[in-house]
């Protein structure tokens, strides 16, 4: 019977070598074992990419009529599976018997797993109403996630404009129904996020307005400034201008680390490091975003950004600019 042991941590740069592994045994008749026993650390992002590979794997074998067992999954003296159980990490994976998503209410120090459906409006196309339907979410995570204590403000801000954002990009772009959303707030103060949908993926939304040729062109795509599907687009209903991912990326350059994810490529981009790209395994899209400081002050940086960002793509010969919805600090 066919073992895939679950890496000692759950991250983005772990999470090839397993789903590789998952496809070799995709065929396979006998039972296939996915083993928790090694794992010893689970991040935001790679809670949210292992737990839908796993479920996936898991559904299209079960769909041939083939069996999936998970193991060391139930050993209660292991922090990270006490961890990953509260979240709804199992019941994530379609695991029986384990609180069910939206069991735990988050705090100020984490988010568990919550799947964010796509709003009415965005379907409608409503500028203004799905504004404040990504605005409404974003606020009620952001909270979560810091606590409400005076202190956090910037840090508040921050988080609200960044889940404002990522939202409205799956909801906009990615064609899928909804979004899964986790965080943590780790004791050494930094703050990690991620957002994952299971859409059509950056390149197929792209391409609406760009020839890109692969998933690596069409990521480091994304995150320019101006750069958007509706970018050569006349039906532009959200207000969409493209500088959403560019913010999101340069606040992890600044104080921490960015990473999106899409299909087959990932771009990482983190401070006092160069831009890597790797290669990775996603059908949809992820974002994390890291912030181990905060800034002074948001909206003085949210402005440099975006004037810097205007210049870029001036440079360019896109004549971009970044639309008011991009701009605001929802408060």
């Amino acid at each position: 019977m066919p073992t895939i042991r679950i890496p000692t941590m759950l991250d983005s740069t772990t999470l090839l070598g397993f789903v590789q592994q998952l496809r070799a045994v995709f065929e396979e008749k006998e039972d296939v074992t996915i083993d928790f026993s090694d794992l010893v650390y689970a991040f935001p992002i790679g809670i949210l990419i292992f737990g839908r590979n796993v479920r996936r794997f898991a559904s299209l074998r079960r769909a041939r009529n083939f069996e999936t067992i998970v193991s060391g999954h139930n050993k209660a003296d292991r922090a990270v599976i006490g961890y990953l159980n509260h979240v709804g990490f199992f019941s994530f994976i379609l695991l029986a018997g384990h609180p069910e998503l939206g069991a735990a209410k988050g705090s100020g120090r984490y988010i568990p797993i919550r799947r964010v459906a796509r709003p009415e409006q965005f379907v409608r196309g409503s500028s203004a109403e799905s504004y404040a339907e990504a605005v409404k979410e974003a606020e009620g995570l952001a909270g979560l996630l810091v606590g409400g204590v005076p202190e956090t403000w910037e840090a508040y801000q921050a988080f609200v404009y960044c889940f404002k954002e990522i939202l409205r990009n799956v909801f906009e772009h990615s064609n899928a129904g909804a979004a899964f959303v986790v965080g943590q707030r780790w004791q050494n103060g930094s703050v990690e996020v991620a957002v994952m949908d299971e859409g059509r993926g950056i390149r197929a939304s792209l391409a609406e307005s760009f020839p890109l040729v692969s998933d690596d062109e069409a990521v480091r795509h994304a995150v320019l400034p101006g750069v958007s599907r509706t970018t050569k687009s006349r039906q532009n209903l959200h207000d969409n201008s493209g500088f959403g991912l560019f913010v999101l990326s340069e606040m992890g350059r600044c104080y921490g680390e960015f990473t999106l994810g899409s299909n087959t490529a990932m771009l990482t981009i983190a401070r006092d490091k160069p831009l890597e790209m790797q290669e990775t395994y996603h059908r949809g899209t992820y974002v994390g975003l890291k912030m181990t400081q905060f800034p002074h002050n948001f909206s003085s940086l949210l402005d440099d950004i975006i004037e810097s960002g205007e210049r870029d793509a001036a440079i360019a010969g896109m004549r971009a600019k970044a639309s008011a919805s991009s701009r605001d600090i929802p408060f």
